[in-house]
């Protein structure tokens, strides 16, 4: 595993994004964010997470692309939500345009850090939309995928370089957290990293904007490999 190894650099991206709805073809990509994480091994006790990269870019999305459900149960729901959807369609540029710069910031990732791998914790959604975004739009796709049909609609089954979400559920198991079928989600290990590490100063939470939840994955991700390195 990557934490006994010494002296091993390596970087990783953390991907994610704010939609407009569940569906490919009746919602859209409302923002993408990007967020990358150098890790050294082992990690030292007190060190603490070194972003090097950090990409965010929202698109133009009129009121008629959100799903009505989407707006009752997650834009609309508080005040708040309300005030981040505001902000990010205002901040909105041109779709083309800014996938296109989204493209360009994973080669410039791919040829500065090589080896750079990408992550989410959610590749159905996150990955999954960005492709078909990038498909109707670019007709280029970066990441790998595969097209489903099912219930009559398509689907893209994203492949990443590491899914967080099952990273931490192996990770449960490794140490004996949980036993094989027991659900473990990311909010769970944070309540462990709490306890395993009693002077953490990690807070997760996420705010849905998508460069904040980029960091905060990338966040847990860096402090459960340092209990790793140290336990």
């Amino acid at each position: 595993m990557e934490h006994k190894q010494r002296g091993l650099t390596k970087y990783y991206s953390f991907v994610d994004i704010e939609g407009t709805g569940d569906h490919l073809e009746t919602s859209r990509v409302l923002a993408i964010a990007v967020r990358t994480l150098k890790i050294t091994y082992p990690i030292a006790r007190t060190a603490k997470p070194e972003f090097v990269q950090g990409f965010k870019v929202a698109l133009e999305t009129e009121d008629a692309l959100f799903e009505p459900d989407c707006l009752r149960k997650f834009w609309h729901r508080d005040p708040e939500m309300k005030k981040l959807k505001l902000k990010l369609q205002k901040e909105g540029i041109p779709r083309v345009d800014g996938l296109q710069q989204f493209v360009q910031h994973l080669h410039f990732l791919r040829r500065t850090y090589p080896g750079i791998m990408l992550v989410t914790d959610n590749k159905v959604y996150d990955l999954g939309r960005i492709n078909f975004e990038l498909a109707m739009e670019l007709h280029a796709i970066p990441c790998v995928y595969v097209c489903r049909e099912r219930d009559g609609f398509i689907h893209y089954e994203a492949q990443p370089d590491l899914d967080l979400s099952d990273w931490i559920q192996g990770t449960a198991y490794g140490l004996g957290l949980v036993v094989p079928g027991q659900r473990f989600s990311k909010y769970d290990m944070v309540k462990f990293l709490y306890t395993a590490i009693k002077d953490l100063k990690f807070q997760y939470q996420h705010t849905h904007d998508p460069l904040d939840d980029a960091s905060q994955n990338a966040e847990l991700f860096f402090y459960t490999n340092l209990y790793l390195c140290n336990k």
